[in-house]
């Protein structure tokens, strides 16, 4: 995707797309996000901090390793299901439009438990090296929520992915797209990292029933998004080939396995979600641990990381309308790793900020353009194969990333547990606690986007190959809209 004056990237204009096309996906981009950030920074602290829901880490692990095993295999079959779904209203649209719904309503009942609901346990029992798992009716209910809200979200996340695969092949526009969907995804993540956590990090009875609020509030904005975005879509016209010819289960995921530029972006995307993950979901334990005996400059932080992503922001619209989103994405991986350094070693406040400022200036950019890259992918695939396996491609990508979060959250707790994390408060040595969570929210991002970085820069899908695949997409979908195409194009077309 290098810029190449021998090889400049066409302009592919196969499908018009509409204004209110980009209000629907950047709603439904923005519900995402809002799910996604909270889940993965708010649900760890909430259910093993005592002050809070209070589960152990033996629990709490256990558990999500029967949610992450669940993730594996759920993510292939939801992406297979979708690629074969055909309907009146489309592909994509029933899953956004009956299940969005349903994914707000138990992101609402996953952190606005049952109240009363009993943490005694039935009995306690170990496995291998877990000790002390304790099965109470809290537990269950976390297990049984987590699965529910999985199940949902993998679903409408593929369709809500697939979709912009459909709606343009142009990068250019696939960003554009992006970019509008950011805008409200920003809102979406800054409301996910910033409000429940604030709360979060600071228990009390007033806090607790402000959270309630929140996160039902929230709850009733991503059903709306996902409504409003199924109805504003109008999937466009399917390909012959997109119905009539399907391979097999196995020897589509086997296919996508022999792609080598698959395994750059599930590199990548393994090492981002990891990431992500871990920096949100200790996020508040950094601001109660590292700001404790200052909590004004807390703000201060909160304030560089807001100005570095909007810098971020737009160095990477600059870069993408210059260069590539392989670029792009290089930039924001750079960011990632330099401000995760920086906010490990620094040990002043305003290093800690200048450290903040630049990881920040990472963060949107997976966001924007893991999407469209996906797509550029796909396209690949659809060009040299002659079948689109969009579903199948987000589905198996969700395999290998999801295990992350408990990957995750198993580095932050043995990471923290040592440094007295679950003792109760007058026991806790807070000093030992403000250093293991910088060594989690920084060290251990720069060390995965190091990785992701190296995936990055060795991505195949560049210059010549590149330009050959988006001239022959265009040409072939042309032939099969008009029924005809020119000879001087065929020598683009593989399939």
């Amino acid at each position: 995707m290098k810029t190449d004056k021998k090889y400049p990237i066409p302009k592919v204009d196969v499908v018009q797309v509409k204004r209110r096309d980009i209000a629907g996906f950047g709603l439904g981009t923005m519900a995402g996000a809002l799910c996604a950030s909270i889940f993965g920074s708010t649900l760890f602290k909430f259910y093993t901090d005592p002050n809070w829901m209070g589960i152990n880490a033996s629990t709490y692990g256990f558990f999500m390793l029967v949610f992450t095993i669940w993730n594996a295999i759920n993510d292939p079959i939801s992406g297979s299901i979708v690629d074969r779904t055909n309907t009146r209203i489309g592909r994509f649209t029933p899953y956004i439009r009956y299940l969005g719904p349903l994914l707000g309503i138990s992101f609402i009942f996953m952190l606005n438990p049952v109240r009363g609901i009993s943490s005694i346990p039935f009995f306690v029992f170990d496995f291998l090296s877990i000790k002390g798992i304790q099965v109470s009716p809290l537990s269950i209910y976390l297990l049984l929520i987590l699965l529910l809200f999985d199940t949902v979200y993998t679903i409408v996340i593929v369709a809500k992915s697939g979709m912009l695969n459909r709606l343009s092949l142009d990068h250019r526009k696939r960003s554009k797209i992006q970019y509008a969907a950011i805008a409200l995804s920003l809102f979406g993540i800054a409301t996910g990292v910033i409000i429940p956590n604030a709360l979060v990090a600071f228990p009390s009875e007033k806090n607790k029933m402000l959270f309630s609020i929140v996160i039902t509030v929230i709850g009733l904005v991503v059903v709306g998004s996902f409504l409003f975005m199924s109805y504003a879509i109008k999937e466009k016209e399917k390909p012959a080939e997109f119905i009539r010819f399907q391979l097999p289960f196995f020897k589509t995921i086997w296919g996508i396995l022999k792609n080598g530029a698959f395994y750059s972006y599930m590199i990548y995307d393994i090492m981002h979600v990891l990431t992500y993950h871990i920096l949100t979901s200790n996020l508040p334990n950094y601001f109660d641990f590292a700001f404790r005996t200052n909590p004004s400059e807390m703000y201060w932080f909160i304030g560089s990381m807001v100005g570095g992503a909007i810098v971020g922001v737009t160095c990477l619209l600059i870069i993408n309308n210059r260069s590539s989103i392989r670029n792009s994405l290089l930039f924001a991986t750079t960011s990632y790793a330099v401000g995760g350094l920086t906010l490990w070693l620094g040990g002043l406040s305003f290093v800690r900020f200048i450290g903040g400022f630049i990881i920040a200036m990472g963060i949107p950019g997976p966001f924007i353009y893991l999407d469209p890259f996906m797509s550029d992918i796909i396209d690949d695939d659809y060009f040299r194969t002659g079948t689109n396996k969009a579903g199948n491609y987000i589905g198996l990508t969700a395999l290998f990333s999801k295990p992350s979060h408990w990957v995750a959250d198993m580095i932050a707790l043995a990471i923290l547990i040592p440094a007295t994390y679950q003792l109760p408060e007058a026991m806790r040595d807070y000093t030992a606690l403000a250093r293991a969570s910088g060594m989690i929210i920084g060290l251990i991002p720069a060390i995965c986007m190091f990785v992701g970085w190296f995936a990055i820069y060795f991505f195949p899908v560049v210059g010549e190959r590149y330009y050959r695949m988006k001239k022959g997409l265009e040409l072939k979908l042309k032939a099969i809209a008009k029924g005809q195409i020119d000879e001087s194009d065929k020598k683009f077309i593989s399939f």
